[in-house]
């Protein structure tokens, strides 16, 4: 009754939200991760929308450069796919690849709904899921439940709900239409992790453009770039290789940690990742 109606019942878009640590130690509110428990009826019901309506759509219209959230693709499937094509790149004429990876400010929580709407409308998504889609974004209400202590439920206006079956999903729609603005570069996206690629050699590279246009997009989409965790990293086979300029506002760093993996800029070296490794197994 609520997909042919295209409503979503009220009690059905109600949230307590759980602050998570991202990582520890906790050094700051900043590295919490909201996680969103919802209504066990509206989950089962989300399954439903998601297999019979939306994921036979997305399946064949989200980019092949999104991982996260299909069938048949993961973060190991991600970082195979950049690191090939980095070590491609560096076995033909690139003297070296530079690696930017983005991040965006509180990205599942700074989405637009009518940007989104409008994205969504976009997609062969029969017209009343999509009435329906919109009635689960709007006028979502939550609450911030910590140590026994519950604040008083607000209205949400705009963000995808994390922990969902269709925030994901929904948010993988957002992001599709980040592109390269040199279709010889690279991105990979795993939800809102983004990773560029770009070879150079003593010409140059393209990556101060590719910057560029994704900052245009976020600024245009009203989902700003966290620059304080933007970074780049130069892989290059051979130190002797001279390094490009740096690009403003982005950092340079000679490792970066890429969906759970440290990778370094010499793509032979796994040191940093095997220490890792071993301090957690300790």
């Amino acid at each position: 009754m609520s997909l042919k109606t295209s409503k979503v019942p009220q009690k059905w878009k109600f949230a307590n939200l759980l602050p998570l640590p991202k990582e520890s130690p906790l050094n700051s509110c900043n590295q919490l991760r909201p996680i969103s428990l919802t209504d066990i009826i509206m989950r089962l019901f989300e399954k439903c929308v998601y297999k019979s309506e939306i994921e036979p759509i997305t399946r064949n219209n989200i980019g092949p450069d999104q991982f996260a959230y299909k069938k048949g693709q993961n973060s190991t499937m991600a970082l195979i796919k950049s690191q090939h094509q980095w070590l491609e790149w560096l076995d033909k004429n690139a003297n070296y690849v530079r690696v930017l990876s983005f991040d965006f400010s509180k990205a599942f929580d700074s989405v637009p709904h009518d940007l989104l709407f409008e994205k969504v409308k976009k997609l062969p998504i029969n017209p009343y899921v999509v009435n329906w889609l919109i009635s689960f974004l709007e006028n979502r209400i939550q609450r911030v439940m910590v140590d026994g202590m519950v604040t008083e439920y607000l209205y949400i206006n705009r963000g995808v709900p994390q922990s969902t079956v269709l925030g994901p999903v929904l948010f993988s729609i957002m992001v599709d239409d980040i592109k390269t603005a040199d279709p010889s570069n690279a991105l990979v996206k795993f939800a809102d992790d983004l990773t560029l690629g770009v070879p150079g050699n003593e010409s140059g590279d393209t990556s101060r453009s590719e910057a560029a246009c994704l900052q245009d997009w976020a600024e245009e989409n009203r989902m700003p770039l966290n620059l304080e965790k933007t970074y780049e990293m130069v892989v290059r086979r051979h130190t002797s290789v001279v390094l490009p300029e740096l690009i403003p506002s982005i950092k340079r760093k000679t490792w970066l940690k890429l969906l759970g993996v440290t990778l370094q800029d010499n793509p032979c070296n796994w040191d940093l990742h095997f220490e890792e490794m071993l301090k957690k197994a300790s």
